[in-house]
């Protein structure tokens, strides 16, 4: 019929092949002429081709018995996919959409809230799978969160009330010192003035000044061992003893080793208390001072520079029983100034943790020295401040300053 029919026939009679499969679908065959043949040969006893059986099949009928076939397959195949997809989505919610939904709206409850409750999620969801793990954790962190926060408001109320305790503390110490300026206005003898910068709420340090007669005033500066509310409490007793007695009548020196005494009667915490106590006498400016470890006052004569009166300090207060105080006295002319302080001043630290030192201290001392006592003050004040910047303050900073006048006329007229 045609050279490819040919060629197969030539194949299958010479023993070639036993079968042959032609299809004609090329160009040059339309859809009506598209046909697949079958060709198998026919052999004798002999072994030789006597025929060819040829079945032939017009590839149109096939065509749509396969694409039917094509199209019931695809059809199954679809349904089966749809429920695998429904299958799957059910599956897929119940396993992971559905709990997972359940622990966001818990977390947002417990966000808005800040409270567990007694259902936890391990309760609704159970499993050792990822979301089953995840429940888990939820319930922990909700658990740790509600005890922080129950542990904060307890601390936080804690703080609060040691706060106000603190507040009310400060406030009891700041009305132990002298805070009333000027404190004598009727005492033309002398202008005096202090301050004290705890570092904390409450603070060791103090400063006293009292009229013991009408011809003496006792000044003292101390600094207690440590800070805080215990060295606040230490302050306290050693304030009041050493003004007791003082107004008993006693030396500096007797006050000092009484004083010691009964400070160092039960201080089982081994505090001590460094202190310099003077005793001016009005009528003359005759000054009588013990030092017991405190810092060396700064004098200026009338028109003179501060500087550092120096000599040999005794022990501490509260060391040991029995100590021995030396006094020392010197003289204050009308016009004289005395400047005494706590080791917060030379001590004060800059970010760079360099020391104020008493060599800036005089120096901010004599860029005003004819100052009265508070603007002398508010400018040592200040020069510290900038020296130290933003460091924060490590040590109770206390000053007091007194400038002599000389005797009243009164006390004049009395002599």
């Amino acid at each position: 019929t045609n050279d490819e029919y040919r060629e197969k026939y030539k194949a299958l009679y010479a023993g070639e092949s036993d079968r042959e499969l032609l299809i004609l679908n090329g160009k040059g065959y339309n859809k009506e002429t598209q046909h697949i043949t079958a060709m198998v040969p026919l052999r004798g006893a002999d072994g030789q081709t006597k025929g060819i059986l040829c079945v032939q099949r017009q590839m149109r009928d096939m065509s749509v018995v396969r694409r039917k076939f094509m199209k019931n397959v695809l059809e199954v195949l679809a349904v089966l996919l749809l429920i695998v997809i429904i299958i799957q989505g059910l599956f897929f919610s119940r396993t992971m959409i559905h709990p997972i939904r359940i622990i966001a709206e818990e977390a947002g409850r417990f966000a808005r809230e800040n409270v567990t409750i007694g259902e936890k999620l391990t309760d609704k969801i159970r499993g050792s799978d990822e979301i089953g793990q995840l429940a888990v954790s939820v319930d922990q962190m909700e658990e740790q969160v509600a005890s922080y926060v129950q542990n904060l408001t307890k601390v936080t109320a804690e703080q609060e009330r040691i706060g106000a305790e603190l507040d009310i503390a400060r406030r009891i110490q700041s009305s132990m010192l002298p805070g009333v300026f000027p404190p004598f206005p009727d005492r033309t003898e002398f202008d005096i003035y202090a301050s004290m910068n705890p570092a904390r709420e409450v603070g060791g340090d103090f400063y006293d000044f009292f009229l013991v007669d009408e011809d003496h005033l006792a000044l003292v500066m101390a600094d207690v061992s440590g800070k805080g509310v215990p060295a606040a409490l230490f302050m306290a007793i050693a304030k009041k003893l050493i003004k007791n007695h003082v107004l008993a009548g006693e030396s500096p020196s007797e006050v000092f080793c009484n004083v010691n005494n009964q400070l160092c009667d039960g201080n089982n915490y081994e505090m001590f208390v460094t202190a310099w106590l003077g005793i001016l006498r009005l009528s003359d400016g005759m000054v009588t001072a013990a030092n017991a470890g405190h810092e060396h006052p700064a004098v200026r004569s009338r028109g003179g520079l501060y500087e550092l009166q120096k000599y040999k300090h005794s022990l501490v207060l509260a060391a040991m029983e029995n100590v021995t105080y030396k006094e020392h006295t010197f003289m204050l002319s009308p016009g004289d100034s005395l400047f005494v302080y706590t080791d917060g001043v030379p001590e004060a630290k800059s970010g760079s943790d360099e020391l104020f030192g008493t060599d800036r201290m005089l120096e901010a001392l004599n860029r005003s020295p004819d100052a009265d006592p508070e603007s002398l003050i508010t400018s040592v004040r200040d020069t510290i401040s900038l020296f130290t910047g933003d460091a924060p303050m490590f040590d109770d900073m206390t000053m007091l300053s007194l400038c002599y006048h000389g005797p009243s006329a009164e006390i004049r007229d009395g002599q």
